[in-house]
């Protein structure tokens, strides 16, 4: 079995097995469960990518990396040759296939809504977070405020502590 090529519907199924056999309790479903998961075996999640970024995009990555590291190893104006070349036309392919895959989007839409969404899809502006940033600007500056205040009221009473000491003590100059 290909674990670069594993099929995550699969995964999700045998993980929703696997909770409904732990959830109904049912022993004998757990073990056959687990036994299903054992045998795929060890697998990586990668983490979202854009759409377009697909494993032609990762094979030249992987190239251009490779030669990358070669070129830091042996310092030659050969292997620097060859890490430049790879990393431009690396830059050419990825983005050829996101014009590509954006062009295509944007063409296959029938209706100018679903136009719009497209286009909304492509600036981000159809997610939540694009709509209501985290923080905003008065945020930062009541953060920054509080806390010059409270260096400030630091500063301020460390200043009285030293004064006291160097008054009570005995080697203290008398114009402190």
């Amino acid at each position: 079995m290909d674990f670069g090529k594993i099929c995550y519907r699969e995964v999700a199924s045998l993980l929703r097995t696997c909770y409904r056999a732990i959830t109904n309790s049912c022993a004998g479903e757990v073990a056959v469960s687990v036994t299903s998961l054992q045998q795929v075996g060890n697998f990586r999640v990668r983490c979202k990518t854009d759409p377009w970024y697909d494993s032609d995009c990762r094979t030249a990555k992987r190239q251009t990396r490779k030669l990358e590291r070669r070129y830091k190893r042996w310092k030659s104006v050969h292997s620097r040759s060859a890490w430049l070349q790879s990393l431009r036309s690396m830059h050419k392919l990825v983005d050829q296939k996101r014009t590509d895959y954006w062009r295509a989007k944007t063409k296959s839409q029938v209706s100018a809504r679903e136009l719009w969404r497209a286009v909304d899809a492509i600036f981000c502006r159809d997610s939540p977070s694009a709509a209501k940033p985290m923080r905003t600007a008065n945020d930062f500056a009541d953060c920054f405020e509080s806390k010059v205040t409270s260096i400030r009221t630091a500063a301020t009473h460390r200043h009285r502590r030293s004064r006291i000491y160097s008054r009570s003590h005995p080697c203290a100059c008398s114009h402190l």
